[in-house]
């Protein structure tokens, strides 16, 4: 029997990737600004990686709640590499000095990066939930609808504390066997996303400093990684800003396992997440139980 086969004369590379609509959405407002196509070029980028983010989470989620841990390892690894890719895109802002950005802010108008309604959903997503974004006036109701959507659904530590049978939780937070793997690849996550947060505070300080936002917005500040006062944390060796984490139940729990006795200084190598929360035991009482619900502060 001969075999035939037929292909798709119509489809190009340019055709299946959208191109001609893709790479006419660079649209600046500005007149004569240049470093303008820069900037929307790489905030774009930022929300397709967000998009992708928010696909390999949820599954990541998902395949947590099947049992399916080794699948979701491999989804926590790849949104780690995706976490690299942001902060290599927000390096590209710093090629472009505070009076290339002048030029063109005026034309922002009321737009301001803390409307990001994907950033908001990785939060939710991630466990770090805060009900007061639904009333943000700038949400579309596709927008409203996917957050709230992210407000009642598990949790990527939902899914963790489903994969995690009571005994083998201590092995799992001194990172021993495929449950370490995966606690260490929900750490790595929670640092990567701790991390882009801090990087993209100290990008928006090399812009505009400690004034105001775009929008109104409190700047630096609308990023959330600068603490309410105003001050800094060290992170160990990272030497730079770090934001609260987003598991952190998680966190203060694999700090307890792996740190002799949970006392003294902070061990070498511990995440942003881990030297924020270092010394803290409120939730160790959570792991021990059954109650599986999202914790308190997260809610």
């Amino acid at each position: 029997m001969n075999r035939t086969t037929t292909t798709t004369t119509t489809l190009t590379y340019g055709t299946y990737l959208r191109l001609p609509q893709l790479l006419g959405q660079q649209l600046p407002l500005a007149a004569a600004a240049h470093d303008e196509h820069l900037f929307i070029t790489v905030h774009q980028v930022h929300e397709l990686w967000f998009k992708q983010l928010l696909v390999e989470l949820t599954d990541a989620r998902d395949r947590m709640l099947a049992g399916e841990n080794a699948v979701a390892l491999r989804r926590l690894c790849r949104c780690r590499e995706i976490e690299r890719a942001l902060l290599d895109a927000l390096a590209l802002l710093d090629t472009m000095a505070p009076g290339d950005f002048e030029a063109f802010r005026g034309a922002l108008g009321t737009a301001s990066g803390g409307q990001s309604a994907q950033f908001h959903e990785i939060e939710a997503l991630s466990a770090r939930r805060d009900h007061r974004t639904r009333s943000m006036r700038w949400l579309t109701e596709a927008e409203r609808a996917r957050l709230d959507r992210r407000l009642l659904e598990p949790t990527l530590w939902d899914g963790f504390l489903a994969a995690l049978p009571s005994a083998g939780r201590d092995a799992a937070f001194r990172g021993e066997g495929p449950l370490g793997e995966l606690a260490d690849a929900l750490l790595g996550h929670d640092e990567g996303w701790a991390l882009w947060r801090a990087r993209h505070v100290l990008v928006v300080e090399r812009q505009i400093g400690k004034g105001r936002g775009t929008a109104g917005s409190s700047g630096p500040r609308i990023c959330g990684s600068a603490p309410a006062n105003g001050s800094s944390r060290s992170c160990g060796k990272l030497g730079a800003l770090c934001c609260e984490p987003l598991m952190c139940p998680l966190c203060v729990s694999v700090a307890c396992a792996r740190c002799a006795g949970g006392s003294g200084g902070s061990p070498e190598g511990m995440s942003s997440g881990l030297l924020l929360l270092w010394g803290s035991r409120k939730f160790n009482a959570q792991l021990n139980s059954t109650h599986k619900e999202v914790p308190t502060c997260l809610q």
